[in-house]
C-alpha cells in the first residue's frame, strides 16, 4: 500500500505575489472580473485560475493587469502593499507631496462636516 504525499507549493513565488496583489486590488476597488478578463483576452474562468495562482502570469498578462489597475508592474511584484497602493492612491502627481490627484474607484462621495460647537447654537446654521 502506498501513500500519496502532497508536495506543498513553494511559498512567496513571484507568481503568487502577483496573483495576490492583483486579486486584492480588484476586490478592494470593486472592479468587475469580467472586465479584467476582457483586458487579458481570456475567459473569466482563466482569470479565476490566475488569481488563485493556479496558472502562470506572463509578462504580457502582468503588463495588461498593471494598465487595468493603473499601477506599474513593479507594484504587482511587491510582497507587502500599502493600503494606498491597493486602492490606487500612490503618488500620481508631480508635486512631490506623496499624495494623489486620483480618487479611489467606487469609493462614493465624501462629505466635510463641521464639528458641533455650542457657540454655533442660535446662528443661522444651527437652531435649537
Amino acid at each position: 500500500m502506498s501513500t500519496a504525499i502532497a508536495t506543498p507549493k513553494a511559498a512567496n513565488t513571484a507568481q503568487d505575489t502577483v496573483a495576490r496583489n492583483v486579486k486584492m486590488m480588484i476586490e478592494a476597488r470593486e472592479l468587475p472580473k469580467k472586465d479584467f478578463a476582457k483586458v487579458l483576452g481570456v475567459s473569466p474562468q482563466m482569470v479565476a485560475r490566475k488569481l488563485r495562482s493556479d496558472t502562470t502570469w506572463s509578462i504580457n498578462d502582468m503588463q495588461a493587469a498593471a494598465a487595468f489597475l493603473n499601477v506599474d508592474m513593479a507594484t504587482l511584484l511587491q510582497p507587502n502593499l500599502t493600503v494606498p497602493q491597493i486602492y490606487g492612491l500612490g503618488d500620481n502627481n508631480d508635486d512631490g507631496t506623496g499624495g494623489s490627484d486620483l480618487l479611489p474607484v467606487n469609493m462614493g462621495p465624501r462629505y466635510l462636516v463641521m464639528p458641533f460647537s455650542p457657540d454655533l447654537v442660535g446662528n443661522s446654521f444651527i437652531s435649537g
